[in-house]
């Protein structure tokens, strides 16, 4: 996952923005890999507790 946040962060951090936009970027990681934990988790699950999935449970 951090490397998938880090794809997204450090674009803008190579094209030189601001400082201060560079650091509220910096302080976006945390969120953004907590939302894409909390997606992928509830991805699995809807996968996982669907009717494709009743025959192995």
């Amino acid at each position: 996952m951090d490397a998938l946040v880090e794809q997204l962060t450090d674009p803008a951090a190579q094209k030189r923005v601001p400082p201060r936009a560079a650091k509220l970027l910096g302080n976006l990681d945390s969120p953004i890999d907590s939302g894409l934990e909390q997606l992928v988790s509830s991805a699995v699950e809807q996968v996982v507790t669907s009717s494709a999935f009743e025959s192995f449970r």
